[in-house]
């Protein structure tokens, strides 16, 4: 008995002397924590500080998010624009590749006509010039170009 009674009296000892240190320790914390007037302004101004600067990250944020959004926006038109005349580019150049197809067509046809003429106008001067005479001077044959006149007029 007697040394369950030493036990729990160093226990007990040792009880209130954590308890002495914990409230000593916790003192020493108050006193920290406690501030003076001017450190707590100091604190409370460096607060306010901190929430206007938050406030103006926060409204700068939405002014570029604003100014991103317009610019997607701008470049979703822009590239609209872009494809569309893209598109129309491509049809320009499909009318100019056929133009110039009709026109070489043109050329081929007018080439083998020149020809044809040159040839019935050649048959013409062998077989019967008294007839192609008369021709020349019922009509206007100085006004047809020199290549189609074939002689010396």
């Amino acid at each position: 008995l007697v040394q369950d009674v030493r036990k729990a009296r160093n226990l007990r000892d040792a009880s209130e002397e954590a308890l002495t240190t914990a409230r000593a320790n916790l003192e020493k914390v108050k006193a920290q924590a406690d501030l003076g007037p001017v450190e707590r302004t100091d604190l409370q101004e460096q607060v306010r500080d901190l929430e206007e600067r938050v406030q103006t990250a926060r409204e700068e944020a939405d002014r570029l998010r604003a100014q991103s959004e317009a610019l997607e926006e701008q470049a979703h038109l822009e590239e609209a624009a872009a494809k569309q005349a893209r598109q129309r580019h491509i049809e320009v150049d499909e009318k100019k590749r056929e133009w110039e197809a009709n026109r070489k067509l043109i050329e081929e046809s007018a080439q083998v006509y020149e020809w044809r003429f040159k040839k019935a106008l050649a048959q013409l001067q062998r077989d019967h010039p008294e007839r192609l005479a008369r021709v020349k001077k019922s009509c206007q044959w100085k006004a047809a170009p020199a290549s189609l006149r074939g002689s010396k007029d």
